[in-house]
């Protein structure tokens, strides 16, 4: 399994969403500045084929509901660990497809 950057992003983006459903649009908004409307189409295309890949890996879970592809984080697929005190914490995300 290869995760890069951008798909730590999509990871912690989704955190965020405490497990609310999101399609890709609304998360190509919230991870990308976009004014434009045809740059808006062109990250969503290649933030939808990242989506698509944690999927595949086991990470995320498509849901489709009124012809709308949704994606949520699945269910004990990551793990979220702290160690140590105040200035000295390790944090780490453990990704268990």
């Amino acid at each position: 399994m290869k995760i890069d950057k951008i798909d730590l992003k999509i990871i912690i983006n989704m955190l965020y969403l405490e497990g609310k459903e999101v399609t890709s649009t609304q998360l190509t908004k919230k991870l990308f500045n976009i004014s434009d409307r045809k740059d808006l189409q062109n990250k969503d295309a290649n933030l939808r084929k990242r989506l698509m890949k944690l999927t595949k890996y086991g990470i995320l879970e498509k849901i489709n509901n009124n012809n709308k592809n949704y994606y949520i984080i699945k269910p004990n697929a990551i793990f979220i660990g702290f160690k140590g005190k105040e200035e000295n914490i390790i944090f780490w995300i453990d990704v268990k497809p």
